[in-house]
């Protein structure tokens, strides 16, 4: 409702993923990819429009990618996203 109030698409086509921002309460030992990739797997449901995940350094590697595209298919695209000192 917010977006569409904002002029926006009711839905978004990317999401961004931040290695600061995802949080499992189940155990301390999954890690933030494995746990990125679960909340995937969990929300699948509802990101069959997602077009690429802009992720920061923590999901650096094909495993990863090759986690997403194993979870969502082929249509989203990884991104790394560097961001430098001064912002």
């Amino acid at each position: 409702m917010i977006r569409e109030k904002l002029g926006r698409n009711a839905s978004s086509a990317f999401l961004i993923v931040d290695a600061q921002s995802v949080k499992n309460t189940d155990t301390a030992e999954v890690t933030d990819r494995k746990g990125a990739l679960q909340a995937l797997q969990r929300c699948k449901p509802a990101l069959s429009r997602v077009q690429a995940l802009l992720c920061d350094s923590g999901y650096v590697g094909k495993p990863f990618a090759q986690g997403v595209q194993e979870i969502l298919g082929g249509h989203p695209t990884v991104v790394l996203v560097q961001l430098g000192a001064a912002h």
